[in-house]
C-alpha cells in the first residue's frame, strides 16, 4: 500500500512540475488547438484573421478542398464570427445548396485565382476571403 501511495505522490509532483522544465508552455497559446497536431491550430488561425473582415449580419460560406475540414471550418466559424450568418456549402460531406447564396466565401488551402462571379478581397494566412457580386441576402 505504501509502494502505491508513494508512486501516486511522484506521479502528482512529475505532473505538477512539467510547466517548469517545459520551455512550450511558457509561450501564450494562439489558438484553442495549439499543440494538437490536428491541424485545427491553422483552421482557427484562418478564421480568426478573416472575421474582422467580414461585415455584421452578412452571410458567408467556407470552402475546403477536404469535405471533412470544410465541416470542421463550418462549425469553428459558428462561434468566430458570431455576428455573421453561415451558409454552409457541404454538411457532413454532402454537398448542400446554400452556401451558394452566401455573399461572402472563405476559401481555405489552395486559393488561386477567382471564381466567376467573385471578386477578391483580402488574402489571410491559409486562404483567401472573395465576395460574390451576386447573392442572395
Amino acid at each position: 500500500m505504501r509502494l502505491w501511495w508513494f508512486g501516486a505522490l511522484i506521479s502528482l509532483v512529475m505532473l505538477l512540475a512539467q510547466p517548469l522544465w517545459r520551455d512550450d508552455l511558457e509561450q501564450s497559446q494562439r489558438t484553442p488547438f495549439d499543440n494538437t497536431g490536428t491541424g485545427h491550430a491553422e483552421q482557427w488561425r484562418f478564421l480568426h484573421e478573416a472575421a474582422p473582415l467580414i461585415p455584421q449580419n452578412s452571410s458567408f460560406t467556407v470552402v475546403a478542398g477536404d469535405r471533412d475540414v470544410e465541416m470542421s471550418l463550418a462549425m469553428m466559424s459558428v462561434g468566430l464570427l458570431a455576428e455573421s450568418r453561415l451558409m454552409p456549402s457541404s454538411y457532413y460531406g454532402e454537398k448542400v445548396p446554400a452556401g451558394a447564396s452566401a455573399r461572402f466565401v472563405l476559401v481555405y488551402g489552395d486559393s488561386r485565382g477567382t471564381r466567376k462571379g467573385e471578386t477578391f478581397v483580402a488574402s489571410v494566412p491559409g486562404g483567401t476571403l472573395r465576395e460574390r457580386l451576386t447573392f442572395r441576402p
